[in-house]
């Protein structure tokens, strides 16, 4: 059970929340959330399945240069694939050792 103080604060967050972004919290309350506008992985994943075709191509063909690019290709791949889902979860947050601040200061209390 939430105490008063975080009831208080979380009906606070969820009014900044319909003030700035009204379409989501929308979607938020009618419990289907849109993904993230800026969440396309589509292409990366296209490229590795690619370059992963490549380098068997390049088996079954006994070439080495296609082997080593489709190998290049698809490590080049999967990091940026891995580089775009860590961006895309949000920066790692660490407590902090100051004093904590209010939410949203520019928010009347209620």
């Amino acid at each position: 059970m939430l105490s008063q103080d975080d009831r208080r604060q979380l009906e606070l967050i969820a009014t900044h929340l319909r003030i700035e972004d009204p379409a989501f919290a929308q979607a938020l309350s009618s419990g289907r959330p849109r993904r993230p506008l800026s969440d396309k992985r589509w292409p990366l994943v296209v490229a590795a399945v690619l370059a992963g075709l490549a380098e068997v191509a390049g088996v079954l063909a006994q070439s080495l240069s296609t082997v080593l690019l489709g190998a290049l290709a698809l490590i080049a791949a999967l990091v940026l694939l891995r580089w775009q889902k860590r961006r895309s979860q949000g920066p790692k947050v660490r407590p902090s050792k100051r004093s904590p601040r209010p939410p949203f200061p520019d928010l009347p209390a209620v």
